[in-house]
């Protein structure tokens, strides 16, 4: 008795060599499909009955998969299911009326099934995503473009509705915010879809908004410098600050913790769950990052905070004040042409002109993608190339240290 998921696309595909196959449904325990080496599919039900004071296994016939629809056919397994688990009579358990099914859907609202979404979808190879995806699936999902959304069943939400939606975004001239709400509505509904709740996804007949081409910026020394000097203090100009020395990414930084750090070996463990690629990554730490996390040990003490966060100013909560920052440092440096993440790229780019070569940097930003461990080459290649990144750390560290304080005397 194979378990698959079953939908309406994949239903009529069901079939079988032998005289027949029951296919039970990974969604719902005890619905399935019956299929005949002829092609006939029956939907049924395998549930327990109370007969004569003794329980007794049963199946009931719910009607051919081309008399009735997958979603009719799981309400009226659930009702069957649900009369069986209370001693019911199976045979008085009515057929579900359009009521009955109206009443189903109106339980699978859009904030439901976003919720059931964001708690349990996996992606890639079964895995979850990061908590910083999921909590950008989050924001793009709580959008206020689809506030309107909140209590209407999935099965009502149609492609005008995405289109409308979308649209709203692009007119205030947020068409990269745009892209991001298709992507993850489109993971959404892709997911519904996987569990039977609709057939189509309704941005099936929905064009991607606009393309939004590969990010190609890299700050010059003199902006880095520039960034550097009117970050000014506390814990966001701390975060850009350890950005620009290590390259690692925004999140990974801010979500830092001190028991992934080794003050001694100068040394950050991040573990495979805080990072993009869910692999774990060492990262040496210079003198300078050494010294910024002393400066945050110092002022946690002070006030007795007592926290494994390194970025946090209420002892609970990572910081999240991004957007007032940034444009607090934007109107420092008088540019908002530049964006957190281009720091990563730059510190890769700086690297490659100091002279390092390219399976180092991409091995210091915790990337399995370049030549190195691409393909069959990944495969055999579990070098870390520890010691050239613990150089190319300390150089660059030193380089940019040196690039500050001569801006500063001139």
């Amino acid at each position: 008795m194979p378990r698959v998921k079953l939908t309406a696309t994949s239903v009529p595909h069901l079939k079988t060599d032998r005289t027949q196959v029951d296919y039970f449904d990974s969604y719902l325990p005890g619905f399935g499909v019956r299929v005949t080496r002829g092609g006939t599919r029956t939907y049924i039900v395998m549930t327990r009955e109370l007969a004569n004071g003794h329980w007794r296994k049963r199946r009931v016939k719910l009607g051919r998969t081309s008399e009735l629809t997958l979603a009719d056919a799981r309400v009226r397994a659930r009702a069957i299911l649900t009369a069986a688990s209370e001693g019911k009579h199976l045979d008085d358990v009515a057929p579900p009326t359009p009521r009955d099914l109206l009443v189903e859907q109106s339980k699978q609202t859009f904030a439901k099934e976003r919720e059931r979404f964001l708690s349990s979808y996996r992606g890639r190879g079964g895995r979850r995503p990061v908590e910083s995806t999921l909590g950008e699936y989050r924001r793009c999902l709580q959008h206020n473009v689809l506030e309107s959304w909140t209590d209407v069943p999935v099965q009502e939400i149609t492609h005008d509705d995405v289109k409308t939606a979308l649209q709203t975004v692009m007119d205030d001239g947020h068409e990269s915010r745009a892209v991001k709400i298709y992507t993850v509505l489109k993971l959404l509904f892709g997911w519904l879809c996987d569990e039977n709740l609709i057939s189509i996804s309704p941005l099936s007949q929905v064009k991607r908004p606009a393309h939004i081409g590969v990010r190609e910026r890299v700050l010059s020394e003199e902006e880095l410098i520039l960034i550097w000097n009117h970050a000014g203090e506390g814990i966001y100009a701390n975060i850009v600050r350890i950005m620009m020395l290590t390259g690692q990414r925004r999140q990974e930084v801010a979500g830092m913790c001190w028991s992934e750090i080794n003050l001694d070996k100068r040394r950050w463990d991040i573990p495979g769950q805080r990072t993009k690629n869910h692999r774990p990554h060492v990262v040496p730490l210079s003198s300078a990052v050494i010294s910024i996390l002393h400066y945050h040990r110092s002022l946690q003490a002070s006030t007795n905070m007592q926290t494994d966060l390194v970025f946090t100013t209420n002892g609970k909560a990572v910081f999240a004040g991004w957007s007032k920052s940034k444009e607090r440092l934007d109107r420092r440096v008088a540019s908002a042409d530049w964006q957190l993440r281009d720091l990563r790229r730059s510190f890769a780019t700086h690297a490659n002109e100091l002279g390092y070569e390219p399976h180092v940097i991409e091995s210091a930003l915790n990337h399995v993608s370049g030549s190195a461990k691409r393909g069959i080459a990944g495969v055999y290649n579990r070098a870390t190339y520890i010691r050239q990144r613990i150089r190319l750390i300390q150089r660059w560290s030193r380089h940019l240290l040196l690039l500050v304080a001569q801006a500063r005397r001139s």
